[in-house]
Formats: structure tokens, sequence, C-alpha cells
């Protein structure tokens, strides 16, 4: 991987998303638990579990297009099953926190 791209993945992508991803997972022990305001918390999960997977899907096929070595394709393979399985993840989320807010 290009040395940039990879001080860019770990200090700045990295560092985000580690901060941002345990909306989603607390909005769903939330639900399990009967509190109110997982809808909340469901709704702003699944918007951060729908850009995390868009940024970087993206900013591979971008980067990829203009020659930067970007992974090796078995990792890309899983990198974008991955990004694929968040998303339906965080539009499942959404559904549901959608349904219990009656919008």
């Amino acid at each position: 991987m290009d040395p940039t791209m990879l001080a860019f993945e770990r200090f700045s992508m990295g560092i985000m998303d580690f901060l941002l991803m345990w909306i989603l997972p607390l909005s769903g022990y939330l639900m399990i638990i009967g509190n109110e305001w997982w809808p909340v918390l469901a709704l702003v999960g699944g918007a951060v579990y729908l850009y995390i997977p868009g940024c970087f899907s993206i900013t591979r096929i971008v980067l990829g297009k203009r020659g930067l070595k970007i992974g090796t394709r078995s990792a890309l393979i899983t990198a974008y099953v991955l990004a694929v399985l968040w998303t339906v993840d965080a539009l499942v989320m959404m559904s549901l926190a959608v349904k219990a807010l009656n919008l």
C-alpha cells in the first residue's frame, strides 16, 4: 500500500472510525433492554455506518483508477463485502428506528 494512503487510513480515518463506531451497537443494546432512546441512536449510528463504507469504497475506486496501490485484490474484495454488510446493517437499524418512531 502507498505510504501516504497507509498513514491516512491509520491516523485519520482509523481514529474517526474508532470514535464513531460505538453508536450503532449501543443502539442495538438499548433496543434489547427497552430503552426509549435507541431509535435516535439507531438513526445517528446508521448514518455513520452508511458514511464509513461509502467513503471507504469511493476512496478506493478513485485512487485505484489513478494508479495508486491500495491493497491486494483479496483484501479489496473482503473490504467491499464488509462494506455491503455494514450498509445492510445500517439500513435495517434505521428502518426499525423509523418504524419505532412512527415517522
